[in-house]
């Protein structure tokens, strides 16, 4: 006589290889996703620096006055800022680029008017020289 179906070994043994293969692929997709996620933020934070450091830069080439005074700095009588992580230009609702934890810029030269700007996020440092060219956009 012939059986027709399945026994019941069988069925728990494919319940078992089914499993572990369920398994194996649901660890893998949230491996993939955390992955994914870190590449994002990581891409948001440089984007955010780069926004940053562009608007520094054009902010020095372009500046008619430029103190930096007890770690502030006033750009054209206007502060530039750090606060909540956040670059923050005049005031409080200026806000430049976000994740950005400390800003410097270092006047190298008196008679050149070239500027050293460091801009820091979390691990990642970004750094440039300028040089102020107010004599050409007066």
């Amino acid at each position: 006589m012939k059986n027709k179906g399945f026994t019941l070994i069988e069925v728990l043994l494919m319940i078992i290889v089914l499993s572990s293969i369920t398994v194996y692929v649901m660890n893998f997709l949230f491996h993939y996703n955390n992955f994914v996620w870190k590449i994002e933020d990581n891409v948001d934070i440089q984007e955010n620096m780069k926004i940053a450091m562009d608007f520094l830069y054009d902010s020095i080439v372009k500046a008619g006055s430029i103190n930096i005074e007890n770690n502030s700095i006033y750009i054209d009588g206007k502060k530039f800022y750090i606060k909540n992580n956040i670059l923050r230009y005049d005031t409080d609702s200026q806000q430049i680029a976000s994740g950005i934890t400390k800003i410097e810029i270092i006047k190298i030269s008196d008679n050149q008017n070239l500027y050293f700007i460091k801009i820091y996020s979390n691990n990642k440092i970004e750094t440039t020289y300028v040089l102020n060219r107010s004599d050409v956009y007066d």
